[in-house]
């Protein structure tokens, strides 16, 4: 027997009462009012969300794309606990996941991918993982299926005197077909060089580790200021407490060029160079947890020389979140902070010796900004269409794209407040092939989602929406127009407060088995909620708790649990008493 009392968070279909939703939607939501949903963002809007159950694991870490040379189609490679889950996000609004590829021993928090002619290379903490190499082209023409399991078409271990076991990252030059494992156990966990250019037989070529462990790193073919070396292989490593500089173009004598520091590390995590090679913007995931800033800091490090980096400037957000992977793409940098999700910065004043800026953002973890282990790992902005994937440790897998949206026209739309109810009806004009979401919120608050319609031609849609706090409700409909997210315009209601109380009739949701009712209050008290059998006698009480006024509060009975029968609830306050029949079905 299952009994909870919650706030009205439920989703119903068409034709039955409907109640709000709080939790992650997976339906496209306009960032509106600096919220989509229940995520707070500026100027990017939520197209898709694939939660951790939906991958069938516990945790997700670091994720990668891969965008088909031949289709065009667009792909999310997201790290998890026991593997790779792979989504196809060409149509953002209307994602597929197409199955995982596991772990190649055992599940580690630590998974990292990259992309090179076709091939995703994934390595992992995980004891004796490798280096898996899979065949993307295989997702051709494939559609959605949670059961898929993937297999790598090799895995690689290296030499016998050089075995690659776990490792904590994979980087990987395009340009020179050579990827480079970090944090291994061997190299002293510094660079450890693999030629991939046959991505099939790929072969250890050297190591690197002058400088011991780097956490991560980037190697590129040099196209910068530094003319000593322009052509030559240069990675930088994030090497704990500073960047350094190495010349990898013979692989069997690596020559450490620089290293740049900064005040008060706590731990060098990840960079990125500018594309014009000038510069190169690096983090500190620890800085802000061990107490040396409390707000989020970003280096920008000029690599003129690479003998000698600058320090030029220091970023600090005005958000006490801690810092883990970014990149950049033109002059933006996306960054994705833990707990404050995703920030992009505009990168341009740099060049000029002035500051960066934050211009959009979208926080996956609404619960805190703290600085702890929590929400954004990861993010991935590279696909051709301007979608950006957000890994979650929590979460999983999100979806969003700058904000582009457009205005969606109906041929009616209007709602009628009876009680504590709501009458939301519409008639479209225009597109009816795509689905319909109407969102709701109480004013002032973000909107949710309530409900998805499919498109039928050209009938009207009727929504009720029941149990409402008393106050002015507004709604609006939601579409997916092409690649744009479409939205009406807002039609409201005026929700009275009882002159006691109001309770609603009894609400069946048959998905979840369960009886609702809604409960609004004049004033605040004590309420007491109890399950009485059909002889009255006492079952449960499933409620004892003091309520706000002016508040509607959802209690729901029932679940698989419950035996079939009648039952009446009983509600008891210090002002009213009142009770309602529910009938549990076989």
């Amino acid at each position: 027997m299952t009994f909870r009392l919650a706030s009205l968070t439920r989703v119903a279909t068409l034709s039955v009462v409907v109640l709000w939703a709080t939790a992650a939607t997976a339906q496209p939501t306009p960032c509106t009012d600096g919220h989509a949903g229940a995520y707070a963002c500026e100027g990017m809007d939520l197209y898709a969300h694939v939660s951790l159950d939906e991958f069938g694991s516990t945790s997700g870490n670091d994720i990668w794309g891969w965008t088909d040379p031949e289709t065009g189609r667009e792909y999310a490679l997201m790290g998890l606990r026991d593997g790779t889950g792979i989504v196809d996000v060409t149509e953002p609004g209307n994602v597929a996941y197409l199955g995982k590829l596991p772990t190649s021993t055992e599940p580690s928090l630590w998974r990292d991918i990259k992309v090179y002619q076709n091939y995703a290379f994934v390595v992992s903490e995980a004891p004796g993982h490798g280096m898996q190499i899979f065949d993307l082209t295989q997702l051709r023409g494939l559609s959605a299926d949670a059961d898929r399991v993937f297999e790598a078409e090799e895995t690689f271990v290296g030499p016998e005197s050089n075995v690659l076991g776990s490792a904590h990252n994979i980087v990987m030059n395009e340009d020179s077909g050579y990827a480079y494992a970090v944090g291994a156990e061997e190299c002293a966990g510094g660079l450890y060089m693999i030629n991939v250019q046959d991505p099939l037989a790929p072969a250890f070529e050297g190591c690197f580790d002058a400088d011991g462990y780097s956490h991560d790193a980037q190697c590129v073919m040099y196209e910068g200021p530094d003319e000593d070396y322009a052509g030559s292989e240069i990675c930088v490593g994030s090497n704990e407490d500073t960047i350094t500089i190495v010349d990898v173009t013979d692989k069997s004598n690596p020559v450490q060029l620089g290293q740049g520091s900064y005040p008060t590390p706590g731990y060098t995590h990840q960079g990125w160079f500018t594309e014009d090679h000038r510069y190169f913007i690096v983090n500190d995931e620890l800085d802000e947890i061990q107490g040396f800033s409390d707000e989020t800091r970003t280096f920008v490090f000029d690599l003129s020389d690479l003998g000698a980096p600058e320090l030029q400037s220091i970023y600090t957000s005005g958000i006490p979140s801690a810092d883990h992977n970014m990149y950049v793409l033109g002059t933006k940098v996306y960054q994705a902070n833990y707990a404050s999700g995703l920030r992009v910065l505009d990168l341009s004043a740099i060049w000029d010796g002035g500051e960066m800026t934050e211009v959009a953002s979208f926080d996956i973890y609404p619960e805190t900004d703290d600085a702890q282990f929590n929400g954004a790992w990861s993010v991935y902005p590279y696909f051709p269409s301007g979608t950006v994937a957000i890994s979650g440790i929590e979460g999983g897998l999100f979806v969003v794209r700058p904000g582009e949206s457009s205005s969606l026209t109906l041929g009616s739309f209007e709602a009628t407040a009876t009680d504590g109810d709501a009458l939301v009806t519409w008639t479209p004009s225009g597109n009816e092939s795509a689905p319909f979401m109407l969102q709701g919120r109480r004013a002032g608050e973000p909107f949710m989602t309530m409900t998805t319609m499919e498109a039928g031609g050209s009938r009207s849609y009727r929504y009720e929406a029941a149990g409402l706090s008393p106050g002015r409700h507004e709604f609006r409909v939601v579409q997916l127009c092409g690649d744009a997210i479409c939205v009406s315009d807002v039609t409201s209601v005026e929700v009275a407060a009882p002159e006691n109380y109001r309770l609603s009739e009894v609400m069946m949701d048959g998905a979840m088995g369960t009886s609702q009712v809604s409960l609004t209050l004049a004033q605040a008290q004590q309420v007491q909620i109890h399950l009485l059998d059909a002889d009255g006698n006492h079952l449960k009480t499933i409620a004892d708790d003091m309520m706000e006024a002016n508040m509607s509060m959802m209690f729901e009975v029932g679940g698989p649990g419950l035996p079939a029968g009648t039952y009446t609830v009983r509600i008891e306050g210090e002002t009213f008493e009142d009770a309602r029949t529910i009938t549990r079905a076989p």
